[in-house]
């Protein structure tokens, strides 16, 4: 079964990917894990995720962060 709050996050990752991160060249994959990939994510849950970059390059994603999309801002 997957939680309302495994969609919401979801959609939340679909939308920082498609603002974010298409328009990066070094960006070859982004995978869901946790929660959000087992269906179990909560409310408070976070949202984890394996960006692949080829070549890598550490400037384009915080290793971890909040994403504020009303700004595009993150904080780390």
């Amino acid at each position: 079964m997957t939680t309302p709050a495994t969609i919401q996050k979801r959609q939340i990752l679909m939308n920082f990917i498609e603002i974010e991160l298409a328009r990066e060249p070094a960006v070859q994959a982004v995978i869901g894990i946790g929660s959000i990939a087992s269906g179990l994510a909560r409310a408070d849950s976070d949202i984890d995720a394996v960006v692949f970059l080829d070549p890598f390059d550490a400037y384009i994603i915080p290793a971890e962060f909040v994403w504020h999309p009303s700004d595009r801002s993150f904080c780390s």
